[in-house]
């Protein structure tokens, strides 16, 4: 943040200065930020006082924008951002001195736009270049802030993203802030979904890397509403198998570190979205077959980065001869990393039967104590039988992970917990929680039972 609202002369210079004068002696961070607002004559002391002292970091609202002469006038507000959407008590609120950079639709320059520094007061106003019809705030993300616009925004930023008006790290940072908000109720859901279908032609590795993050955590979040969970993995799926045709299933020889991180990353979350996709299924069975007979030879059908994807596939289209096959694996293959993928996929069992199978062998004795944990963590996120299934077992079963996690570290059984009910999503299961583990209490867990309460509610 320092270096963007300073430039590389003035940073580079305050930097040297700090280490000349200092170099034979001790120095504070404020003698580092003194050092830079000597040379840049900005008051870096404190701006960055207040944003290293104060805890969190402020919400970022355009109030309005007014277009004269070529010149967009914006009114802007700030306020601590709070991730549940409450507003803080007067006596607890916070303003910050944030250097604000805004880009604007019709500015004669693209790039990061104009540097204006607000004062640390809960509402200012900046002149910049442009027409205004869209603006986009912190651009170039240099600022740790959410950034909320209005609602009659939210179309000309989407056509801005299809246009690629903005860089790769303004259209990450806009839908991560657009996300954030819709989770904490300040944004529409239908506007958030209309922000991310704004990305379906994304060419980049890094904003496609978000999106599937933000749609995965849509998708868990609905798991527990399967009435809503359904449209939505309809629209996901709509984005996704398009990337999917494109990128393929196997390495090229021409990709790069990005192309293949975010194939593996694109095929990871198939199992949530597709299925039921008949030509992703007989991909994935067709590699999983493969594999499964040859485990060495065929080791290039199963790139590690989605093996446990497909081992998902398979098993939720499929039954007994599936989970066996994956038992097999979990027993023969070598490498940790390689059990842990078929443990893992264990949780996408289809049934009821294999479901608890899955859910006692991870309690049996035969896995190690480090990795039990990943059958339930799976199983959870599986969809609404897996939710389901998983809080049933931890509360048939409670004293048993008690009596088996009695002397092992804490974050164990935190694990436990967030994989029998983190997800839920109605009041009259966070109140059937709140029951359980009032009749079974865990102090050593306290905090992640509250957090997952807090999840819920």
């Amino acid at each position: 943040m320092v270096h963007a609202v300073l430039g590389e002369r003035d940073f580079t210079a305050g930097l040297r200065a700090y280490m000349s004068q200092f170099a034979y002696g001790n120095a504070t961070t404020e003698d580092l930020w003194g050092a830079w607002e000597k040379a840049s004559g900005q008051p870096i002391k404190k701006m960055m006082g207040q944003w290293t002292r104060q805890m969190g970091f402020p919400l970022l609202e355009l109030k309005g924008a007014w277009a004269v002469g070529g010149r967009t006038t914006l009114e802007l507000s700030q306020r601590w951002f709070l991730a549940d959407g409450s507003i803080a008590a007067p006596s607890e609120e916070k303003v910050w001195m944030i250097p604000v950079f805004a880009q604007a639709s019709g500015a004669p320059e693209s790039g990061a736009g104009t540097m204006n520094l607000l004062p640390a007061a809960p509402e200012h106003s900046i002149t910049i270049e442009g027409d205004g019809e869209w603006v986009k705030l912190n651009a170039g993300q240099h600022v740790p802030m959410r950034v909320r616009y209005p609602d009659g925004m939210i179309a000309p930023l989407c056509s801005a993203i299809r246009d690629k008006a903005f860089g790769a790290a303004d259209r990450i940072g806009l839908l991560s802030d657009q996300a954030a908000l819709s989770r904490a109720g300040m944004l529409d859901p239908a506007l958030y979904l209309q922000v991310l279908s704004a990305y379906a032609t994304e060419d980049d590795a890094t904003v496609w890397s978000m999106m599937l993050e933000q749609l995965h955590s849509l998708h868990s979040l609905l798991t527990g509403a399967p009435e809503l969970l359904a449209p939505f993995d309809a629209f996901a799926r709509s984005m996704l198998l398009g990337k999917l045709s494109e990128l393929g299933w196997t390495p090229r020889s021409s990709d790069g570190h990005l192309t293949r991180k975010l194939r593996g990353e694109l095929i990871g979350v198939l199992p949530a979205f597709c299925a039921l996709d008949e030509s992703v299924v007989t991909e994935a069975r067709r590699r999983f077959d493969t594999f499964v007979a040859d485990p060495v030879g065929a080791a290039d059908e199963l790139p590690s980065e989605y093996q446990q994807a497909v081992y998902k596939l398979v098993l939720k289209a499929g039954g007994r001869a599936e989970f066996d096959a994956l038992m097999r694996l979990f027993h023969t293959l070598p490498l940790n990393e390689q059990k842990k993928a078929a443990l893992a996929a264990l949780g996408s069992a289809p049934s009821p039967e294999l479901r608890t199978e899955a859910l006692e062998f991870a309690i049996s004795g035969k896995v190690k104590l480090q990795d039990f944990f990943y059958v339930s963590l799976s199983m959870h996120g599986s969809g609404p039988d897996g939710l389901e299934a998983t809080w049933t077992f931890f509360k048939a079963n409670v004293e048993r992970y008690s009596e088996m996690l009695a002397k092992a570290s804490p974050s164990l059984m935190d694990a436990v917990i967030t994989g029998a009910c983190r997800g839920f999503a109605t009041a009259d299961k966070a109140a059937e929680v709140r029951a359980f583990f009032e009749g079974h209490p865990m102090a050593r867990n306290e905090r992640k039972i509250a957090q997952v309460l807090e999840g819920i509610e």
